[in-house]
């Protein structure tokens, strides 16, 4: 059985009307590549301390972090992430819910219980075509 692991965020706030959920699904044989990959890219973005020591360029990856100080990280992060969708590394999905579609009000999709029924539906449509690989 081959085994993939399961990254995923939401881009979500109150008042916005629309809700983002996204993913990568990354085959375990991959995960090298990948940690590998990250850590280069924290070593490439460090900066060095009064002590000379250099500090990896550390915390999580946010777009709120995006800045003029750290576009150029998160520019090649982007380059990393379409490269590595190209070269079959991993595979991404996203999914855009409109928070005012009467659907999505109907049954309560933007509260809690509703946020895991639209991740479930992110999760098994695309395992759905990993496992058809």
């Amino acid at each position: 059985m081959k085994s993939i692991r399961i990254y995923s965020d939401e881009s979500r706030h109150k008042n916005e009307r629309f809700l983002l959920l996204g993913g990568i699904w990354v085959p375990e044989e991959n995960m090298p590549k990948i940690e590998a990959g990250m850590q280069q890219l924290r070593k490439k973005h460090g900066y060095s301390v009064s002590s000379g020591d250099m500090v990896d360029f550390m915390g999580e990856f946010k777009w709120t972090k995006v800045s003029d100080k750290y576009l150029p990280v998160y520019k090649e992060l982007i380059d990393i992430y379409f490269e590595w969708i190209e070269e079959d590394v991993f595979r991404s999905c996203i999914m855009l819910v409109d928070t005012q579609d009467p659907m999505v009000l109907a049954y309560s999709n933007i509260k809690k219980e509703g946020y895991f029924k639209l991740l479930y539906q992110l999760y098994l449509h695309n395992s759905s075509v990993v496992s058809r690989v």
